[in-house]
């Protein structure tokens, strides 16, 4: 089994602000201006020994090649795990008066896949439902991955496996997190090549700005190296100090 060698530590700022007692229970809303993100580092393993292969990523989805497979294809699904019936017609987005369910429909048929913020009317605006077909829309609501028929029948498919490193998948796994993630600080930290400690390559911020300069970065890693893992925690101790 394969073990990502991706170690994440956490930092909550100590500017804490004065709440009443019923905030503890989350009966009030956050209040945004005073929100105070994590601060969150990345440490990636980038020893040779991330070049060892393993067999867990799929040959590319092709938008072009229509996959066999229990799926309607021109249905919507909200979990790669759905049933075949649990999907949503095409209509459920359409009928929105959202312009960013156009967006997503483009994105899907493209891709395959879509990440937004989606909700659905049942008795008012909730998440979505498996199998109903009520109005959807795509500008606000539960985040989520949504994925066509063709896709998941691609997913699905056991013959689908292709050979990959042990870097190429846990970097496929950073990234799609830079993407999924929202309201944090977010940085990157690798293995000095020469086990000398880590090596801050993103510094934390926000991650609407740091996403696209960590997974710029993460295409550069390759495996060499030794694995300074206890070298690294500390200097990532004295960059929380503000110390490195």
């Amino acid at each position: 089994m394969l073990v990502l060698r991706l170690l994440i530590l956490t930092f909550l700022t100590t500017n804490l602000s004065m709440a009443d007692d019923t905030e503890i229970y989350g009966t009030s809303e956050i209040d945004e201006e005073k929100r105070v993100r994590s601060n969150v580092l990345f440490i990636m393993d980038t020893s040779g020994s991330m070049s060892g292969e393993v067999k867990v990523t799929q040959k590319p989805y092709d938008d072009n090649q229509n996959y066999s497979g229990s799926y309607y294809t021109d249905d919507i699904y909200n979990s790669l795990n759905d049933g075949k019936k649990d999907g949503h017609k095409r209509s459920a987005f359409t009928q929105s008066q959202s312009y960013e369910c156009e967006d997503t429909l483009i994105e899907i048929e493209k891709n395959g896949r879509s990440l937004g913020e989606f909700y659905q009317k049942r008795n008012g605006w909730k998440k979505l439902k498996d199998g109903s077909d009520k109005t959807i829309r795509c500008d606000s609501g539960e985040t989520l991955w949504l994925y066509s028929g063709n896709y998941l029948n691609w997913h699905h498919d056991k013959s689908n496996t292709t050979t990959s490193t042990r870097m190429e998948v846990v970097v496929e796994v950073v990234k799609d997190l830079t993407h999924s993630l929202n309201n944090i600080n977010f940085g990157l930290m690798r293995f000095d090549q020469y086990s000398n400690g880590g090596m801050i390559d993103v510094p934390i911020e926000n991650i609407a700005i740091s996403g696209e300069k960590i997974r710029d970065k993460l295409d550069s890693y390759y495996p060499y190296g030794g694995t300074p893992l206890e070298e690294s925690m500390y200097d990532a101790t004295l960059y929380y100090r503000g110390e490195k």
